[in-house]
């Protein structure tokens, strides 16, 4: 019978260049004599540190410390957890058996989607069900990029920030996806594989009318929905842990729409909204006055250092070679 399922982080044995998914699982044989043995709880226990604090590089950094003394806490921590789920004098980690008949891994069995949907409406939040805020784009065969497509198009890309970046020019011919699907501004694109990581952006602009894989979803905000305040519920902590306890595979797990459309969530109000709205507003405008000053600073040390010239940019022009 099974006792325990420890789950270690993903980097645990990083040093041994293993990527997999591991736990540590703690069973007990059956005896051979007597009554039939009936599968009782199993404790279950979701390790944050443990083998982190062994990292493959051979320099230390800051932070090495803390990360080796939270491991080390974090094992007697569990050994304290699981002594006393076998003395019977805590549950905290305990999973019915009921659970554990189909599959053993702690993510799917422990912790479920929804845990904070109850303090939500206590406390006088507008919930709702992602699909109430969102839809998946509609794509007309017409719209959809495919291989014999003769312009070269823009890739976009999600960063784990949260930011939508151009990336390369392509012709879908050299690609290798059979279909590419073209994103508008404000369209919310989730990246399939990185929505854990909070690879979670809004369209800008400037990039209205790139491309994007299969590898991501395209939803479009409902009428009276904000995208921004989209994205920026779907990055928190809650949400992103609501989705990767939603996602399929235990080691590159992937998320698709079907499987969070019905993840609740609470949706700001007037008030609240205005105030997200200042603050992307005042963070764009930044970002403008970044762009505008390091273009500054780029023509000053050109201008003074006579790092700029029509030869030079001729060169540049006629013999650059491809990307």
């Amino acid at each position: 019978m099974i006792r325990a399922v420890v789950s270690l982080p993903g980097d645990a044995f990083q040093r041994a260049n293993a990527r997999v998914k591991t736990s540590y699982l703690v069973a007990e044989r059956r005896g051979s004599a007597g009554p039939v043995q009936e599968q009782p709880p199993v404790f279950m226990y979701p390790c944050r540190y443990v083998g982190l604090d062994d990292p493959k590089r051979q320099r230390p950094r800051a932070g090495d410390q803390e990360l080796k003394r939270l491991a080390e806490k974090e094992i007697l921590d569990v050994m304290k957890a699981y002594d006393a789920f076998i003395e019977g004098t805590g549950n905290e980690y305990a999973v019915p058996a009921g659970r554990v008949a189909d599959r053993l891994d702690v993510k799917n069995c422990l912790v479920s989607p929804g845990r904070r949907v109850a303090d939500w409406e206590n406390a006088g939040f507008d919930v709702v069900s992602l699909a109430d805020i969102v839809k998946p784009r509609d794509y007309s065969d017409d719209e959809i990029i495919k291989k014999d497509h003769p312009e070269a198009v823009r890739v976009m890309v999600v960063r784990y920030e949260g930011i939508a970046e151009a990336g390369d020019e392509i012709f879908p011919a050299d690609g290798s996806y059979a279909s590419l699907y073209p994103v508008r501004a404000g369209d919310v694109v989730i990246s399939n594989i990185a929505a854990s990581h909070g690879s979670i952006a809004v369209v800008p602009d400037e990039l209205d009318g790139s491309v994007v894989s299969s590898e991501y979803t395209v939803l479009e905000p409902l009428p009276g929905r904000e995208a921004t305040a989209i994205q920026l519920i779907l990055r928190s902590p809650e949400v992103r842990s609501d989705i990767l306890l939603s996602a399929s595979g235990a080691n590159r797990t992937r998320t698709r729409w079907s499987l969070i459309k019905g993840l609740k969530v609470p949706y700001p109000g007037t008030n609240l909204l205005a105030k997200v709205r200042q603050h992307t507003e005042a963070a764009e405008e930044a970002k403008r006055t970044a762009i505008l000053e390091r273009d500054r600073a780029s023509s000053t040390l050109e201008e003074e250092l006579l790092l700029r010239s029509n030869d030079a940019e001729t060169v540049l022009a006629a013999f650059k070679p491809p990307k």
